[in-house]
């Protein structure tokens, strides 16, 4: 890995999530809404029995409504608890327990790890709703850095779907690297994205 294109990567998170900040309040409620309803409609997401999805911090597309929606439907919801340096689980919320998740070092919610069930790897059951700051044509996703999503997916692969705002599209190429995961599907408000391999 070159230090080039970690730089790369490092420049092309920062842009993309400049432009993710600018929107308004009311364009990221109105875009994660209509995400929202893109996702319902997929088999993939009719036919989880396990979501396993992130909960949503700061600008990012909110899964708010999305973990509701599957909770209400008869779905078990699972959220991210960071466990290690790229390690983490993934522990079962419920309705009454979301308004009562705490949130780690950075700020970002997650359910009690000690109390709550942990994921049982049941990938044919199983959808992950994964978070992102850049995406390409390619099918690249660039997240955070941390390689939470990289690491876990490595060892339990399962379905994924990325969730982004178009303004975190780049027409850069190549921007992954042999380590990342790439999520099988991308969804922004405009739709399902047809990955060019």
């Amino acid at each position: 890995m070159g230090t080039g294109q970690t730089d790369e990567k490092r420049a092309l998170r920062k842009e993309a999530l400049v432009r993710r900040d600018h929107l308004t309040e009311a364009q990221r409620i109105k875009k994660s809404g209509r995400i929202a309803e893109l996702l319902f409609d997929h088999p993939w997401y009719q036919n989880a029995e396990l979501l396993l999805v992130y909960a949503s911090y700061l600008s990012e597309v909110s899964t708010e409504g999305i973990i509701r929606h599957a909770l209400q439907t008869g779905k078990r919801v699972y959220c991210p608890v960071v466990t290690g340096k790229r390690e983490m689980m993934f522990c079962e919320v419920s309705l009454s327990g979301l308004a009562t998740m705490g949130k780690d070092s950075h700020g970002i919610p997650q359910p009690d790890g000690k109390t709550c069930a942990h994921y049982d790897y049941q990938p044919e059951k199983s959808l992950m709703l994964m978070p992102g700051c850049v995406f390409n044509d390619q099918g690249d996703r660039i997240g955070y850095g941390g390689g939470f999503y990289d690491s876990f997916l490595a060892k339990q692969p399962m379905r994924t779907i990325a969730l982004f705002f178009d303004c975190q599209h780049t027409k850069a190429q190549s921007v992954g690297e042999p380590h990342d995961v790439r999520p099988d599907l991308i969804l922004t408000e405009s739709g399902f994205r047809k990955i060019k391999i």
